[in-house]
């Protein structure tokens, strides 16, 4: 995982742990700027979620969207497009050929050394799909549950902890989460629109 991903992810955990952990242990209510989720005997949202995520071999920025069910203190979500991306080294610079002569140029035509087109590597883009069913911890905003991953025939079983917080402005419903298994691990923040809640 390269050093730029972890001190983003290590940023997140913090900021995140201290959101959830700092009003929990000193018995007061969660701070202004996070609203805590309303109580919601039954919704149906969809969102989206982006973040950092590295699975190998990708550390990069991670996308996510799918349906999400509230039922009480259960929320389940299933994401149907769970996107891990990486830019490749050297992305924009590409070999020209002109009259015989080759040569290594970047986005805006200039000539670079040669050796930044040798060491190019592609894009990488994973695609799957995963699951997650968390609950609410009593008396808070705070959930913590469990996850599946699956991407291109293999399976990640990952636990998962977030924040749910609601503007007073908005229905919607906006998570913090922190997820991590074997080999994968990501940070994130998402939104879950309400299409039916009563």
């Amino acid at each position: 995982m390269d050093k730029m991903l972890q001190k983003m992810l290590r940023t997140m955990t913090v900021t995140a742990a201290c959101l959830i952990a700092v009003p929990a242990l000193a018995g007061a209510q969660p701070p202004d700027l996070l609203p805590p989720a309303p109580p919601t005997p039954f919704g149906v949202y969809g969102g989206f979620a982006i973040g950092g995520v590295h699975t190998a071999p990708v550390s990069g920025l991670g996308l996510q969207s799918g349906l999400s069910v509230r039922l009480g203190p259960v929320f389940v979500q299933a994401n149907g497009l769970d996107l891990a991306m990486e830019q490749g080294a050297g992305s924009g610079f590409d070999y020209v050929d002109e009259g015989g002569t080759t040569y290594c140029e970047d986005a805006d035509g200039e000539i670079v050394d040669d050796m930044i087109c040798d060491g190019k590597t592609p894009d990488i883009i994973r695609y799957a799909a995963s699951v997650e069913a968390r609950v609410f911890v009593p008396h808070t905003s705070m959930i913590v549950g469990v996850g599946d991953r699956f991407d291109h025939g293999s399976q990640t079983v990952f636990g998962t902890v977030g924040y749910v917080f609601a503007p007073d402005d908005t229905r919607s419903l906006y998570i913090l989460s922190i997820s991590a298994g074997e080999h994968f691990v990501s940070a994130s923040i998402g939104v879950a629109v309400p299409l039916f809640t009563r």
